[in-house]
């Protein structure tokens, strides 16, 4: 896993530790246009490997990003290292 994607995975796991979804927008208000996509990167890894959900009800809706058993899972491993 690379830093990046590690250092979004911390951040969803905050988030999502205090509510059951975020906005992408949450997550990204105030980056620039550059660090939201680097984000928006990260947050499709992260669901690739199932450790999030996210959906978009319409085309240029706001993403809306829950958690997944996977992502608690890997706060658990990371504790135990």
């Amino acid at each position: 896993m690379s830093s990046r994607t590690a250092k979004v995975l911390e951040i969803m796991q905050a988030q999502l530790a205090e509510k059951e979804t975020v906005t992408f927008d949450e997550l990204t208000a105030g980056a620039s246009k550059r660090t939201a996509a680097a984000c928006f990167l990260e947050i499709l890894q992260l669901k690739t490997w199932d450790y999030v959900t996210a959906t978009q009800d319409q085309p240029f809706d706001d993403i809306v990003i829950g958690s997944t058993e996977g992502l608690w899972q890997q706060q658990e491993q990371q504790q135990g290292q």
